[in-house]
C-alpha cells in the first residue's frame, strides 16, 4: 500500500445531499495516510462569512491518520482510520484558530492486487478560537484513488 495516489474525492453530508464530486486529490500511504484535504467544499457549508472566508483562505491541509486493519480476504485490506484533529493557528492579531475534529468510526479498502484505496473521513465537529461552531452538520469525505 506505501506510495502516493492520485484520483478524486467527493464530499456529502453525513445522511444527506452531495456537496461537491469529483475534485482531484492526492494522498500518501506509508505507515500512516497523509490526506491533503481541500477545505472548499467545508467552506461552502458554513453560513458565518469570516469562518467560511478563513477556511477557504487556509486552502488544503494535512491530515494524517492511522491505519487500524480489521481484516484482509483475498486481495483485499479492510481498514479503519484514526485521523488527527486539524489545527490551523492563529491569534495575536492573525485570524482565529480552527480546529476540526474527525469521526474515528470510518475506514476503506485497498485492493493491492489494482494498487487502489477506497477510503472516507468526516469532520464531525468544527471550532473557530475557542468556541464549537454548533451549526456545523457532519461531513463525509469520500477519497477514490490509484497508486500510478
Amino acid at each position: 500500500m506505501k506510495g502516493t495516489y492520485y484520483g478524486k474525492m467527493d464530499v456529502s453530508y453525513y445522511h444527506g445531499d452531495k456537496i461537491s464530486e469529483d475534485k482531484e486529490c492526492k494522498v500518501v500511504s506509508n505507515d500512516s495516510l497523509t490526506v491533503y484535504m481541500d477545505l472548499e467544499p467545508l467552506a461552502s457549508t458554513i453560513a458565518d462569512e469570516a469562518i467560511a472566508e478563513r477556511l477557504r483562505k487556509i486552502g488544503v491541509v494535512e491530515v494524517r491518520a492511522a491505519y487500524d486493519f480489521c481484516q484482509m480476504d483475498e486481495r483485499m485490506y479492510h481498514f479503519v482510520l484514526l485521523p488527527k484533529d486539524v489545527i490551523c493557528l492563529g491569534g495575536y492579531g492573525a485570524p482565529e484558530t480552527v480546529k476540526i475534529v474527525f469521526s474515528q468510526n470510518f475506514g476503506g479498502d485497498a485492493d493491492c492486487l489494482y494498487h487502489d484505496i477506497m477510503f472516507n473521513l468526516s469532520p464531525k465537529e468544527l471550532w473557530y478560537g475557542d468556541k464549537k461552531y454548533e451549526p456545523f452538520r457532519q461531513l463525509v469525505y469520500h477519497y477514490e484513488v490509484s497508486r500510478e
